[in-house]
Order: structure tokens, then sequence, then C-alpha cells
């Protein structure tokens, strides 16, 4: 999902000082003057070199452990902060090019390797052969993501570095060795150990809460109004925050607390609408969840989130019996329907009555020339004669997707295969569940309620992983 950020109002000016993006600049110049390093004014250095940046880099490898090397990886974190799109890129192909393994020590461990295995009776050193190959495999870079967490916000930094590497990737893939490191390096970072289960109020700290509006990826936050509706009342928001990056969420979900099954957004975020006191409430609905750091994609929180925000929910709110989501199909126009329609396919989800209906209310000769003829009015779902003669052919075909479409062995769907990997059941399919422009446009406005079964979790994840199809509940399989 790409993060986008709402047009809230502007935050309370700050000191510049106190600036995340400051942070390391400043350590640098007050580290710098307790060693009498620097004497120059507090002004941002011109832009740097990579031939600085590079004898940084392996000056705090060589002097790791002394007070030299922190100056100099601060250094280098301080430049990287100032490099364009274009240093960057050098600043990548410096680490791979010069931080590498060595080659030749590698093939040297190899050898001694093979060599101390082909014995085979114990008599040879295999077990020192093995340590020695591992640490050949080793390569400099990892000691430099090591130093680089040392620095304030080191953590957040290493984020950031992988978020822009994750861009360069597709270009480069020689830049896979660095990124496998620092997915490996960040992933112990991210532990399960080291997360800690929030709760977001309204009276959480004002940063915490700008960073809700500015990564929520699925449904905008609009205003300071807006954001306060979401966390009040029959409302809820849980993250997963990391004590090295305390107003920073990596993953959080929004949860309402509602009587049955949800099946319109906008009806849930309804400001207007009363609030439903929460032991009035027996179903709870995330209905947004959102990845808020992009250099952690592939470290898995999501499931871990949704579990524990169920027990939570659970032991605050003993009455609610149902736990579901509402859900976006972000790819069903995109990688489905539109090809349907364009190969005739969509046809074979309409009845033979269903057809004729959809054809008259368009006056159109075939279901596939209707159906695009629908698609392409404007606010479509306004015209009830035309809506309601698409929504059964419609309904099954987002079935025939969520259900039955495979991607690499699993479902095509992302966001269904993220909850089938969750152990989720496919519940329902909601007709007209977000008629925004956005929903509209990435799936002719369907939603999807993926409910989450206590004491069914393990179950349904093993079948969804054995098969690569999300188990179904009734109301689906009577599509």
């Amino acid at each position: 999902m790409t993060t986008q950020v709402p047009h809230a109002p502007e935050p309370p000016s700050r000191r510049p000082w106190l600036k995340p993006e400051l942070a390391v600049s400043d350590f640098v110049r007050r580290l710098a003057r307790a060693l009498d390093f620097w004497s120059g004014p507090d002004e941002q250095p011109e832009e740097p070199r990579m031939e600085e940046i590079r004898a940084w880099c392996r000056e705090a490898w060589q002097q790791r452990g002394r007070i030299s090397s922190l100056m100099a990886i601060a250094k280098a974190a301080d430049a990287y902060k100032r490099l364009n799109a274009a240093g960057k890129d050098a600043f990548f192909r410096m680490l791979r090019d010069d931080f590498g393994v060595d080659e030749e020590r590698v093939r040297e461990a190899i050898a001694a390797y093979l060599s101390a295995s082909a014995e085979g009776d114990g008599a040879g050193d295999g077990g020192g052969a093995q340590v020695r190959l591992n640490r050949a495999l080793e390569s400099p870079r990892l000691t430099l993501f090591e130093l680089f967490n040392t620095i304030p916000s080191g953590i957040k930094f290493l984020v950031d570095l992988r978020a822009d590497l994750s861009e360069r990737l597709r270009q480069d893939p020689e830049l896979a060795p660095l990124e496998y490191e620092l997915q490996r390096k960040l992933s112990s970072f991210f532990n399960l150990g080291f997360l800690e289960l929030q709760r977001i109020g309204w009276d959480s700290p004002a940063v915490l809460l700008e960073n809700l509006i500015r990564y929520e990826a699925v449904h905008r936050i609009g205003t300071w109004e807006d954001l306060k509706h979401r966390l009040v009342s029959d409302r809820a928001c849980y993250a997963f925050l990391h004590p090295a990056m305390p107003n920073e969420p990596l993953i959080f979900v929004e949860v309402a607390l509602v009587q049955g099954l949800a099946d319109s957004i906008q009806r849930l975020l309804d400001p207007t609408a009363p609030d439903l006191r929460p032991d009035q409430a027996d179903t709870a609905i995330f209905y947004s969840i959102s990845n808020a750091q992009q250099g952690l994609r592939g470290i898995q929180f999501g499931n871990l989130l949704i579990k524990q925000v169920v027990s939570r929910l659970r032991s605050e709110v003993p009455n609610l019996r149902t736990f579901a989501t509402l859900s976006p199909l972000p790819r069903f126009r995109r990688d489905f329907l539109d090809a349907a329609v364009a190969d005739g396919t969509i046809a074979e989800f309409f009845e033979k009555d269903e057809a004729k209906r959809l054809c008259d209310a368009v006056e159109a000769r075939d279901v596939p020339v209707a159906v695009s003829t629908v698609l392409a009015m404007p606010n479509w779902h306004r015209n009830a004669d035309a809506a309601e003669a698409l929504r059964p052919g419609l309904l099954r075909a987002a079935r025939h997707y969520l259900a039955e479409r495979q991607h690499n062995g699993h479902a095509a769907c992302p966001v269904a295969h993220f909850h089938g990997s969750n152990g989720a059941l496919l519940a329902r399919i909601n007709w007209l569940g977000d008629t925004s422009p956005h929903g509209m446009e990435q799936s002719a406005g369907v939603m999807v309620n993926y409910q989450y079964e206590l004491g069914r979790f393990e179950p349904q994840q093993d079948e969804y992983l054995r098969t690569g199809h999300i188990p179904v509940g009734k109301v689906v399989k009577a599509l």
C-alpha cells in the first residue's frame, strides 16, 4: 500500500534543534566541539563529497571501539542525510564495492572447509573451518550498520536507509546483498521482544498523532477533528512501537466498535453518526491497517498486531463476540475486472436473466459492453437501475478473484493473502462498501469482511498456507 499524506493542518512550529532530521547533524557538532574539532558557525555544511564519506566509513570500520570511530560514523550519517538522489545512488554503490566481502578470503575459507569436511574422520578442523567461512562471508558493511545504530536516532536512520535502498533495487539488482544484510540486521532489532503494543489516544504526544496522519495508508485522515473522531468513544487505535523510536509507529490498526458486521466505510467513518457505548457493541471492526515504515517492509508485524489487539479488546470489552475487518480490494479493477471486461469473460459471472436485465438497463448488445458502459458512467453507483443490474455478476467476479485467483501459490489479492496468512475467514463481500472516488476506481466500490474466529486462527492459517485458497464463510459460498 502506498502511504498518502492528507491535507491536515500544519502542526505548531518547533525549535529547530528538536527536529528529527537535524538530530544527527546536531550530535556531530556537539561531539565535535567537545573534542575541539569544530570551530565553525552553526551552518549547514556544503554538499558532501563521496570521497569524504568513503573515508569516514573506512575510519569508522578500522577504528571501531574508539571515540574516533563514533565521530566518523556520525559524520558519514550526517553527510548521507544531505545527499541528493544521485549522491545516494553513489553511496550505495560505494557500500557495495568498497565494503563487500573479500572474495579471495571467501575462496580460501571455502577450500579449507571442503578440505576439512573431506577428511570425515573427526581428525580435521571442520568446526573451526566452518567458523572461518562464516566470518569470511560477513561483509564490513554489517559492522557499519551496527555502528550507524550507535548514533542518536540510529535505528530510524537504518530504517530510512533501507527504504532508500529498496527504491533502487529494481534498477540495480547488484545491491541485493546490501538489502539482505540490512533486512537481517533490522529483523534482529525489531523482533517481538522489543515491540510494545500501545493504544494511541487523543491525549497521546502530538508528534505521534501527526505521524498517524502522515502514515495512514488506507483511509486518509483529512483534519484533526477526523483524527479525534477515530480515537475516542467507540473507536480505538493500536500500534506497535519500538523503544528507540518512541513516537514512530511501526504498524497500526484502527478499530471501530459496532453492532454486527460493518458493510460501508462511509457509514463507519461518518463523524455525524451517534457514538455507540462500548458495552453496547458486539463486534470490533479493523478498518485500517497501515505499515508506517517503508524500511521495515518484509518484516512481519501484522499477524502479531491483530492477534494481540484481539486479546487486548477481549479483556477491555468483554461483550465483544466478533472480530473482523472492513478491507479494500486495492487491485481488483486493475488486475482482474478490467481485463475480464476486455476479453469478455466477465459474462461468465451473470445468469441469463441477469445479463438481459443489465443489457436492457444501458441498452447494450452484450454483457462486456454493458459492464464497460456502467463503469464508465460518472457516479454510476447513484444510478439505481444500472447499479442493481450490475450487482450480482460483479459480486461473483469479486468472489472468484478473492477465493480462486492465485499468484505464486497464494491469493492474487494482496489483502486477502495478508489476512489468509494470519488465519482469517473470508466472511462477506460488500456491495458499494466504499463509494469514494478512490474506492470506485480501485475496486468498483466493493469491500470485504475478513473474520478472525477465536480458536480457529491456526487451522484456518494452516489451510491457507497448504492450499493457497483463503477459507470462505457461508455467505460467500452462497454467491
